[in-house]
């Protein structure tokens, strides 16, 4: 008889996830999708989880809900679950919460957690471009990337909030907090490395697909047909499509001429409602704010983390491999891929 089993992607954002979510997960017939791109649940589920009080009763409604399939492989996956960014996440307290969700669904008989890792100067950078608001969210001053890099000379005082943010990227020490809270006997905690997904992407979904249980062969050709890579250009590491084709911006591929975006304003007016409308009362004012905010926040918000370059000094780059340094190394002792040979960090020799 098969085995029922539930495989929840946690992220990290900007490690081609909304690639995987929208042109693998969604779309390979042995996988049985419940999480994004499509679903909007997992909003309604995150904002449950970062309650003071988690309310049990209603996120049970969620997963009783779950239309879990004995024939396919079920698969979770949201980005948010390992980067809420929210100002008062704790985010080991916020990662328990997640695994315990998932771990008293009934009848399942195996799930494994998987999260996908990158170099902190770049996921940091990354994330920064993409995201600007989040990272002012926690900490104001961070509106201006020179602040973020003064973080890692490790030099003043900053809000617990703060170092929180950044203890999120600390892989090993995720990694070390997903094992010890998934461990029931039918539990696992996996991992994949994007730079292997830059560098050799059939071999990376290879990977994926033996840690999922599903074809590689399918997942291969989804990847080839379906608009190929989410590959990212420029130094920010956004692409016109994650801009959502909100105003015209210089396409660093055609060296400077200005490249037309279209902008969709019906849909964009239409999604705060879209968002909200299964929502239960309480969450509405905070929801339609949000999404409003999402909808028109080219027009209000600086520019500069979307449409002009923004990197770390190299000082910055030193000082953040050199933070992470310790980490990275006791995480390349449980990996079989070698993380030095991808910049994670250098030689003591």
């Amino acid at each position: 008889m098969a085995k029922t089993k539930l495989i929840i992607h946690l992220g990290h954002p900007k490690t081609a996830t909304s690639y995987l979510q929208t042109h693998v997960f969604d779309k390979h017939p042995d996988i049985n999708n419940l999480g994004k791109p499509k679903k909007k649940w997992l909003l309604y589920l995150r904002l449950l989880l970062e309650e003071k009080e988690v309310n049990h009763s209603e996120i049970k409604k969620i997963t009783d809900d779950l239309k879990i399939k004995r024939d396919k492989i079920n698969l979770i996956s949201d980005e948010g679950f390992l980067t809420p960014f929210s100002p008062k996440s704790d985010t080991p307290k916020f990662l328990k919460r997640v695994v315990n969700i998932f771990l008293n669904i009934e009848n399942i008989d195996e799930i494994i957690f998987l999260f996908t890792i990158r170099r902190q100067t770049n996921l940091i950078l990354s994330q920064y471009a993409r995201g600007l608001y989040h990272f002012e969210k926690v900490y104001k001053k961070f509106s201006d990337i020179k602040e973020i890099g003064r973080y890692f000379e490790c030099e003043g005082d900053y809000p617990e909030e703060v170092i929180n943010l950044f203890d999120t990227f600390k892989h090993h020490k995720v990694f070390t907090h997903l094992k010890n809270y998934a461990n029931k006997s039918n539990s696992s905690v996996r991992i994949l490395v994007y730079e292997q997904f830059e560098k050799d992407q059939e071999s990376f979904l290879k990977e994926l697909s033996e840690i999922i249980g599903v074809d590689s062969k399918i997942t291969t050709e989804l990847a080839k047909t379906d608009h190929g890579l989410n590959e990212e250009h420029t130094t920010i590491n956004i692409s016109k499509k994650d801009i959502l084709g909100q105003y015209y911006v210089k396409d660093p591929r055609s060296f400077g001429s200005a490249q037309p975006i279209i902008f969709d304003l019906f849909s964009q007016i239409l999604r705060p409602y879209e968002l909200i409308r299964n929502f239960p009362r309480k969450y509405l004012v905070l929801k339609k704010k949000l999404s409003y905010s999402s909808a028109v926040n080219p027009f209000y918000t600086k520019k500069h983390h979307v449409d002009r370059f923004v990197k770390f000094t190299k000082s910055n780059e030193i000082d953040i491999q050199d933070f992470y340094r310790k980490d990275n190394e006791l995480l390349n002792n449980e990996l079989t891929v070698d993380l030095q040979e991808y910049g994670y960090f250098n030689s003591t020799e």
